[in-house]
């Protein structure tokens, strides 16, 4: 029996070493457990903090992306809008010029028209009067080339209020 207090001593001093350990041990690491676990509580409450104030934060975010979107919609929508105004207030200002270019040729050709009718008129009589003075020459006698005379000097000093 001896070999066999030697293990039971050892086990019961093994016993005694954990039962002394356990007692002096028991609340510090109760309170490290207990500590710990309010660590990690926590850790857990504040992640799930963090964690919806970042899906609050991507919320708004995509909220203002999608007003950004929409903004920009309307910037396009807008600046397409005013290029068609343009693009009209343009067409007729090329419209109005253009008439009035035409207007203008017209005024111009008719102007020129009536400046050669003018100058064919002023042919015309010029050929007709040398005609005329070639004709009442070659067959008007000296006595009606002095009527014609008289008429013509009489006529001048009508018109002018000349007295002979």
């Amino acid at each position: 029996m001896s070999h066999s207090l030697p293990p039971l001593a050892s086990v019961v001093n093994f016993i005694v070493l954990l039962s002394f350990l356990i007692y002096i041990l028991r609340k510090p690491v109760s309170n490290f457990l207990h500590t710990r676990s309010q660590t990690i509580e926590n850790n857990l409450k504040e992640s799930q903090e963090l964690r919806e104030q970042a899906l609050s934060m991507l919320k708004a975010y995509e909220d203002k992306i999608s007003v950004l979107d929409q903004e920009v919609e309307k910037i396009l929508l807008k600046a397409k809008k005013d290029g068609e105004k343009e693009k009209e207030k343009i067409l007729q200002r090329a419209e109005m010029l253009a008439q009035q270019i035409v207007d203008q040729a017209k005024r111009s050709s008719e102007r020129e028209a009536e400046n050669i009718r003018k100058k064919i008129e002023k042919q015309f009589m010029h050929a007709a009067l040398t005609q005329a003075k070639t004709e009442i020459v070659a067959k008007a006698s000296q006595s009606e080339h002095q009527s014609f005379l008289d008429h013509f000097l009489t006529q001048m000093e009508q018109e002018h209020g000349i007295n002979r």
